[in-house]
């Protein structure tokens, strides 16, 4: 475990299973200097009530149409202390735009985890990430064949991770705490 609020100017807590999110999670957080934390990695003696002027950025990939089960956790267990700070958030899913069919997209995946927040979040993001199926465990494998049988299309993968897009993430961020 590590103490996320030393020497960092915020922290970024994110959930992870393949690992783009996390890719995202150390683009951003080396870009502002905050500190980076899985969720299930927190403890107690290490976030709530400490520094709670510092930002905090929240990131989670959508599975099986939720977030991460680490995030949920997570954000149920610090509610009261996250409510107290400035929050971002971003999403990291297979497509940043609408899929009417499946009831699915970027945009909506996002409300997901807004929904999930005390507040509402300063800053947010939709990031497209990565799929590629030989590297599922057999339980995603089967929600995601589930998912793409039900809209009707084939389950190709997919890559579309592209860091370069946190760039106006980060400035959103950056302008909100120079404000502070």
């Amino acid at each position: 475990m590590c103490n996320i609020d030393k020497l960092s100017n915020g922290n970024l807590i994110y959930a992870s299973r393949y690992g783009s999110t996390q890719e995202y999670a150390r683009r951003i957080a080396g870009a502002l200097d905050f500190s980076i934390v899985r969720a299930q990695d927190l403890g107690s003696e290490h976030f709530q009530g400490r520094s709670e002027s510092k930002p905090v950025i929240l990131g989670s990939p959508i599975y099986g149409h939720s977030v991460l089960p680490e995030m949920v956790g997570f954000l149920e267990a610090w509610a009261t202390d996250l409510a107290k700070r400035i929050v971002g958030a971003f999403v990291v899913c297979g497509d940043d735009l609408w899929i009417p069919e499946a009831d699915e997209g970027g945009s909506r995946n996002l409300e997901k985890l807004i929904s999930l927040l005390p507040k509402e979040p300063a800053v947010t993001a939709v990031f497209s990430g990565r799929m590629i199926m030989d590297d599922l465990n057999e339980e995603d494998r089967v929600r995601i064949l589930a998912f793409y049988e039900r809209i009707g299309k084939e389950p190709l993968g997919f890559d579309r991770v592209d860091l370069s897009t946190v760039e106006p993430f980060v400035e959103k961020i950056e302008n909100i705490l120079e404000k502070e």
